[in-house]
């Protein structure tokens, strides 16, 4: 249990007060959780895309279990289930941050080509750091001018 001090309007001695922590759950409580959650998380999936279980788990197992565009695993959120917003038809599974991207640049074609172009620059400018020192360097010779 942590202890905190806490002090009232006027600077007088700080009182110290047990604040309880948070508690986890037994193994059976976090595995219920969990099942909860996925059983939500299939049922949105089913209900907006038309996609079962199975056929989200075929597609991320497609994609190598990871985002369609970076290829980061899935932790703790699931992937968005990237489709067509006319059609409907679902074309991936993405993380947060690539589903986002692709919301900013999905109409506006030539604002996505100029920023790649401008990453494609940039990383060709892109001066790597100098190699930091190694133990045999180290300690540094008497003579240096500080």
């Amino acid at each position: 249990m942590r202890i905190m001090a806490r002090r009232g309007a006027f600077s007088e001695p700080a009182e110290k007060v047990p604040v309880p922590r948070k508690k986890r759950g037994t193994n059976a409580e976090r595995a219920e959780a969990l099942r909860k959650k996925q059983k939500y998380h299939d049922t949105y999936v089913r209900r907006t895309y038309n996609l079962d279980a199975g056929e989200y788990a075929l597609l991320l197992a497609k994609q190598g279990g990871g985002c369609a565009i970076c290829g980061k695993k899935p932790r703790k959120r699931f992937l968005a289930v990237d489709h067509n917003h006319e059609t409907g038809q679902v074309r991936g599974l993405l993380c947060l941050l690539c589903n986002t991207a692709l919301g900013v640049w999905e109409f506006d074609k030539a604002a996505a080509e100029r920023a790649s172009a401008y990453l494609a620059r940039v990383a060709a400018d892109f001066v790597p750091a100098p190699d930091t020192p190694k133990d045999s360097d180290w300690p540094p010779p008497d003579d240096l001018p500080f």
